[in-house]
């Protein structure tokens, strides 16, 4: 081994030995090519000065450059010869390289400190026109700073901070990119602007300078937009070498791009048109976007509405739209409407000249039966009332309407210059009506002018809703009169109400007083009984009876039938009348007895035996049963 040393230790004759045996031996075998030496420098992180041990030889302290024949090394670091503890490492000795090793003496590790061993590449860039017209370079100048650079060494990509760019004084479109900290081996600088790639290949060495030239020829078009429109906005799409759709502004300045094939978009009032084509885009290309669409005086009439691509659109006698394909539609009240394709060309004035033709309305006829006052509606809206309508051809709902009626709509649908009938019959509403003031168990019957009967039974109301028109109504009821009346019921009036007086029939009222005035005569009777006197008194038998004559009455119809009914009715009312005064002028004398026996009883030594009395109420009249003994 041949070392030289800073810091040698104070044995290192076989080292010595050996570089001279090395020596000779190269002196002696002339044709024989020795690699250059290559330099191991050891240093510690923390700048301790350690004992650096080479194969076991110690070869001096930390830090220390040792200069050495290529080729792989292991060393140990101790801080005395004896020491047990040590850090050891190995280092790869390149020719003409330095191999930096940094320890770490709380790790226990050696490292490279590639730093220590990277180079430098310089590389002169030059811009230049691939087309046959020269690059503008005050254009070019502008877009200078977008050149991108890569550096790649080996499998290592070199950090954007180690790339430097530099104009070069007095050269137009030119300047240096330096790369630093570039690690031993091949590298790779790719340059690029607008698609356009240079290269430049380098063998880079330990602490070198590798320098090159490179030409960057670029493919370029020169673009500018006529004009903008408002908030218009242009943009050039072309696809990436990824098959990936690409857009780049344009405006009204011009932009230096890549040629080669693009399409120019131009985004209008929220919608995309393509308004260039452009299979090879290179050199100076002026863009148009717009065309004129104008329409003729004749065409502009009241009304007139207009459709782009079926979108509705303010009426304007010119129109400024992008260059494309445009369905144009017209319409206006009472006219045929026009659609048509207008091809609008860059710059250029397409003329429209098409007018509307009027329209020949449908004639309908309309006749309402029912109602004398009604509404029309056309499409749900409101129109004036009319026996007749002039109206487009189209579909339509026609309905009649009118206070207190239901109302009826048709449907149909008319073509031009038809003539159309329809014939409308509403229906009433219906009305309600109440009867009041019913008594218990009412039978209700109501009959239309048609014949049509409807009965119910109801106590205090009845109500019930019928079709206008004529009704005859009756209620009747027990021991009531009947009650009868008429009525008429017109469309859209309020409720009818119908007070109904049901007084009481002639029997009814002589049957309530007489069985008012039994009720009173037992009381006082039963309140002074106290005789041994029994008896029994009750007209009930021929008031029942004189029932039966009125209800017979009732029903008779011949004139001789009814005279004589009502003779035997009242004659029977009249008998049991008299039963009756006897009966309880009979109970008014044992009630007198009753009260003397009833003093005797208090102050004498007789008293009442075994006295009962009872009062039992009848349908019509009351039984009065006293019974006892002294």
């Amino acid at each position: 081994m041949r070392a030289t040393a800073r810091d040698w230790g104070t044995d290192m004759r076989s080292a010595r030995g050996l570089a001279i045996l090395v020596a000779a031996a190269t002196a002696l075998l002339p044709g024989i090519v020795v690699a250059a030496d290559g330099t191991l420098s050891l240093r510690m992180s923390n700048d301790q000065r350690l004992f650096v041990y080479i194969d076991g030889e110690e070869v001096g302290k930390t830090p220390i450059e040792l200069t050495l024949a290529p080729g792989r090394y292991d060393f140990e670091v101790k801080e005395a010869e004896y020491a047990s503890k040590s850090v050891r490492g190995a280092g790869v000795v390149r020719s003409g390289q330095t191999t930096a090793m940094v320890g770490d003496w709380e790790a226990r590790t050696f490292s490279e400190d590639l730093a220590a061993t990277r180079g430098t590449i310089e590389v002169t860039l030059s811009l230049a026109s691939a087309n046959s017209t020269a690059l503008p370079e005050d254009l070019a100048a502008e877009l200078w700073p977008q050149l991108t650079t890569a550096v790649r060494c080996g499998d290592e990509d070199i950090a954007s901070a180690d790339i430097e760019t530099t104009e070069i004084e007095g050269a137009a479109l030119a300047r240096l990119v330096k790369v630093n900290n570039a690690p031993p081996g091949n590298c790779l600088v790719d340059m690029s602007l607008f698609g356009s790639t240079a290269s430049s290949q380098h063998l880079i060495e330990v602490q070198q300078t590798s320098s090159s030239d490179v030409e960057l020829k670029l493919a370029w078009a020169l673009v500018k937009v006529a004009r903008l429109e408002g908030k218009d906005r242009a943009k050039l799409i072309r696809q990436d070498d990824n098959g990936e759709e690409q857009s780049t502004p344009l405006s009204e300045e011009p932009l230096l791009v890549k040629s080669g094939p693009a399409r120019v978009v131009l985004q209008h009032a929220g919608t995309s048109f393509e308004v260039a084509d452009l299979a090879d885009l290179a050199g100076s290309v002026n863009i148009e976007p717009y065309g004129t669409l104008v329409f003729a005086e004749e065409v502009q009439v009241d009304g007139l509405q207009l459709s782009l691509n079926g979108k509705k659109r303010t009426f304007a006698s010119e129109l400024v739209l992008p260059t494309a394909d445009w369905t144009i539609s017209l319409s206006a009240p009472g006219a045929h409407p026009i659609e048509r394709t207008v091809s609008i060309r860059p710059g250029q004035q397409s003329p429209w000249t098409s007018s509307l033709s009027a329209i020949t309305p449908a004639q309908v006829s309309i006749s309402v039966v029912g109602p004398g006052k009604w509404q029309l509606r056309v499409n749900g809206k409101k129109s004036e009332a009319s026996s007749s309508l002039e109206l487009a051809p189209g579909k339509y709902q026609i309905g009649i309407t009118a206070k207190g009626w239901d109302a009826e709509t048709r449907e149909l649908e008319l073509s031009e210059a038809q003539q159309a009938e329809l014939n409308f019959e509403l229906t009433a509403h219906p009305i309600s009506v109440r009867l009041t003031d019913l008594v218990p168990g009412s039978k209700i019957t109501l009959t239309s002018a048609e014949g049509e009967v409807t009965e119910a039974a109801a106590s205090g109301s009845y109500e019930v809703e019928l079709p206008v028109g004529s009704y005859r109504w009756t209620v009747q009821a027990k021991d009531r009169s009947s009650a009868q009346g008429s009525f008429e019921l017109k469309p859209a009036q309020a409720a009818e109400d119908i007070k109904v007086e049901q007084p009481w029939t002639e029997l009814a009222r002589v049957q309530r007083s007489t069985r008012a005035r039994t009720a009173a005569l037992a009381g006082i009777a039963g309140a002074l009984a106290g005789t041994g006197l029994a008896f029994i008194v009750d007209g009930q038998d021929l008031y029942r009876f004189a029932s039966e004559q009125h209800d017979e009455y009732l029903a008779l119809t011949d004139p001789d039938d009814i005279l004589w009914a009502k003779e035997l009715r009242d004659d029977s009312i009249s008998l049991g009348q008299a039963y009756e005064g006897v009966g309880w002028a009979l109970v008014g004398a044992a009630a007198g007895a009753g009260a003397a026996a009833a003093v005797s009883a208090i102050v004498g030594n007789k008293k009442a035996q075994g006295l009962s009395a009872s009062l039992l109420p009848s349908p019509h009249g009351a039984t009065f049963a006293l019974t006892g003994r002294w």
